[in-house]
């Protein structure tokens, strides 16, 4: 499969949508006592990676709107070992979001205004901002930190202003068979449905 036709497939699609930020979710196997066994399994399960992104978009929707854009990919850490036993690597997930505006922060929906007043030891509600993209950042970082994947990790969410889309999605030479960042994974054994989570997204 020529995944850079792929690429410029959905950079096609997605480039219409305003994305504004992309988003890179870890989720940590770890609570105080070592490995969770139980989060363990959810995060080997790619249904259950999927049901998390249900979980985000709904959030992101209440705070936010209906109507926000959003792009899910599907990511398999690489492989690690502890005491010379070797894991392979459980998933992680980015996002393509669609941009904030002003008057989503400015005229905050009950939803967000309640996590507004409650993130952090300041709340956003009471931090001084120079810039109001600064603000919007805070604000999608505290609505996933209501996700129960992102909690407890400081390492969870990094959210980045998109620079360049189209390298996310694919390789300029148009020649290369390799997809861009997104895509990277598929053919090296992940099918598309495992990188692409097309239902949570808005094809």
């Amino acid at each position: 499969m020529n995944v850079s036709l792929l690429g410029n497939h959905l950079y096609n699609i997605i480039k219409s949508h305003s994305i504004g930020y992309f988003i890179s979710l870890q989720y940590s196997l770890y609570d105080d006592n070592g490995i969770n066994k139980e989060k363990k399994t959810k995060l080997y399960d790619i249904s259950e990676v999927r049901r998390t992104h249900k979980i985000i978009k709904n959030f992101f929707m209440e705070a936010f709107s209906r109507d926000l854009s959003m792009f899910f990919f599907i990511e398999r850490n690489k492989s690690f070992n502890i005491d010379d036993v070797t894991f392979i690597g459980h998933y992680h997930s980015h996002i393509l979001l669609e941009t904030i505006q002003d008057y989503h922060i400015e005229e905050p929906t009950s939803f967000l205004r309640r996590v507004m007043n409650k993130d952090g030891l300041i709340p956003i509600s009471n931090r001084v901002y120079d810039d109001i993209e600064d603000k919007k950042i805070d604000c999608i970082e505290a609505v996933l930190n209501r996700c129960e994947w992102l909690q407890g990790y400081n390492d969870a969410i990094n959210i980045q202003p998109i620079t360049n889309l189209k390298n996310l999605l694919t390789k300029e030479d148009e020649d290369d068979e390799d997809g861009g960042y997104l895509l990277k994974q598929i053919g090296k054994n992940n099918d598309i449905d495992k990188v692409i989570d097309y239902n949570n997204s808005s094809y």
